[in-house]
């Protein structure tokens, strides 16, 4: 994903919701969090990126999320026919129900901050887009919002693979790197 932690940049697109950028510290210690804001409509408030290319292979998404006034964030990958989508609770740290097969899991790393992530299987090589959808309770994402709760996100990404890896920071390109490879000696 490009832009991978500036979700106030263009290429992310909003809908019925804005997005305040640098609002609180990330979980790298800078303070370059930003904050999915619902907008004062009755819908659903999302911010989005188009043109995702997957493979028929095992795919995941992830994100770095924070209560901030609202506690349930939901993650979604349109393959242009299936949506893969599951609902999480960032205050009490649970995955909730899930669409399209995905399969969902949540990570604590500290501050109150969670490591979101969706692993899921296109059926063909596609473009696609994915979505982080603001929710007022599970499993409702559109409802009527206040103009002033949300989710602090950080740190989106998509890789090929049954599980996320390490934060890998992007701003104009995609990028790729080595695997981890953790020792113990």
């Amino acid at each position: 994903l490009t832009y991978s932690g500036e979700f106030d940049n263009a290429v992310w697109v909003k809908a019925d919701a804005t997005i305040t950028a640098n609002a609180t510290t990330a979980p790298d210690g800078a303070t370059t969090a930003d904050k999915l804001v619902e907008s004062v409509s009755n819908s659903a408030h999302i911010v989005s990126l188009g043109g995702v290319s997957y493979t028929a292979a095992a795919h995941t998404l992830s994100v770095f999320a924070k209560a901030g006034g609202r506690s349930n964030i939901r993650l979604v990958a349109f393959d242009g026919t299936t949506a893969f989508a599951v609902y999480f609770n960032i205050s009490a740290g649970t995955v909730g129900p899930t669409l399209g097969g995905a399969v969902g899991a949540i990570q604590s790393v500290g501050g109150g901050w969670f490591r979101c992530s969706i692993t899921f299987t296109p059926a063909a090589s596609v473009t696609g887009n994915i979505a982080f959808r603001l929710a007022n309770s599970v499993p409702s994402d559109s409802y009527l919002g206040d103009g002033a709760s949300g989710v602090y996100v950080w740190g989106a990404q998509l890789e090929v693979g049954a599980s996320p890896t390490s934060y890998i920071p992007t701003t104009t390109a995609a990028a790729t790197r080595a695997a981890d490879q953790p020792r113990i000696t």
